[in-house]
């Protein structure tokens, strides 16, 4: 525009100003006014767009922080009943499969959900999210318990053994030894049942140990996952929109500047033109 002006000018110049072409700049100049009085009604508008983009900013965090809840809250009980199904036979490997697909079909269903707030519904195919392997989980293992306990069982039944086999003894040509032997039999047998014995419980396996450290991960995935949605609809929301409100803005701008310098010009040539 600076340009155009510029040449019309020049050619007014060469032609001498008259009272035709001093109308015609006046009636320019006034054009030229109202363009840039028109120019700055946009600028109403483009600061409500800023703000608006700010806000977007605000809701992104706001749910984005709601979806991590939910897949903590809907993953939870799954991760219990896989740290108990893969108990018995601890299979370590196959607990940590299960938890990561458990975890992408959530990510899956609840990020589209969270996209469709944006009018992004089908931005959930494309997003790519990056986990960390699965390193905090412990290993599966019986949880056992060895006690001594001091057993009097054998001086119980001492006497009833003795008597038993003495009388058994004590049948036919062995008549004669029947209460020595038994006796002695008993107290020998009995013997062998009394002192400390060493006992092992089973308290079956560490199911609490492997379900805090499976949903410590699935936390971290789930946190891991917030950050990585955030930074994709803010892409999409705030950066893109921002770089174009100020590519529009910086033109609007320029046009304005333009315009304004044109008026000037005219100006000075009404001014300082020949008569």
């Amino acid at each position: 525009m600076e340009e155009f002006f510029s040449i019309l000018i020049e050619k007014f110049k060469s032609h001498g100003m008259d009272s035709r072409s001093k109308a015609t700049l006046n009636d320019l100049k006034t054009c030229l006014s109202k363009t840039s009085d028109s120019l700055k009604a946009y600028q109403s508008p483009c600061a409500l767009f800023e703000r608006e983009i700010r806000q977007k900013e605000k809701e992104v965090r706001i749910e984005c922080q709601a979806t991590e809840s939910a897949m903590n809250h809907e993953l939870r009980p799954i991760t219990h009943q896989m740290v108990s199904k893969y108990a018995g036979e601890q299979r370590n490997m196959m607990l940590k499969n299960d938890l990561r697909e458990a975890f992408r079909h959530s990510l899956g269903e609840n990020g589209k959900l969270l996209f469709g707030i944006f009018g992004r519904d089908g931005g959930i195919s494309s997003f790519k999210v990056k986990l960390k392997k699965p390193s905090g989980i412990p290993l599966y293992k019986e949880i056992k318990e060895t006690t001594t306990h001091e057993s009097h069982l054998g001086s119980n039944i001492t006497a009833a053994v003795g008597t038993a086999i003495g009388g058994y003894l004590g049948v036919g040509l062995f008549s004669l030894v029947t209460a020595p032997v038994g006796g002695l039999i008993g107290k020998a047998a009995g013997s062998l049942l009394d002192g400390p014995r060493k006992v092992t419980v089973s308290h079956g396996f560490n199911t609490a140990e492997v379900f805090n450290g499976a949903y410590r991960q699935i936390e971290e995935w789930s946190k891991a996952a917030r950050t990585q949605l955030q930074e994709t609809l803010n892409e999409w929301i705030t950066n893109r929109n921002q770089t174009s409100l100020s590519f529009f803005i910086d033109k609007i701008r320029g046009l304005e500047a333009s315009v304004n310098q044109s008026v000037l010009s005219i100006q000075e040539e009404l001014v300082n033109g020949n008569p």
